[in-house]
């Protein structure tokens, strides 16, 4: 088989193998961030992949902690923003779907965040 021939195939199977790894990133990508998905198998995945990519143990359990604590963070931003958002759809409702800055009265019952 000649060099360019081999070449060629090469490029090929680099590109096939592209595709594959970017697809699977995509599918652990998904699935981490999907909340349906049950936060052990999340932890197993990321345990997994820090196991494939290598570190010390003691870095791997300080990252997953610290991973833990920056969604336990972000959920509780969330429901934060949530609890805002309840508060002002029930002012929409009270003032009867008028506009809710109509006087300086309801402008104050808004919740800043």
């Amino acid at each position: 088989m000649s060099s360019s021939k081999v070449l060629k195939k090469g490029r090929i199977c680099e590109d096939a193998l592209d595709e594959i790894v970017g697809m699977a990133l995509e599918s652990l990508k998904t699935l981490m961030v999907d909340y349906e998905t049950p936060i052990e198998v999340r932890l197993q995945v990321a345990l997994k992949i820090f196991e494939i990519f290598g570190g010390s143990m003691a870095n791997k359990q300080d990252t997953v902690i610290h991973g833990i604590e920056k969604n336990a963070h972000d959920i509780e931003s969330n429901a934060h923003r949530l609890t805002g958002i309840q508060e002002l759809l029930k002012l929409a409702i009270q003032t009867k779907h008028e506009p809710i800055f109509q006087n300086e009265t309801q402008k104050s019952k808004v919740i800043n965040h």
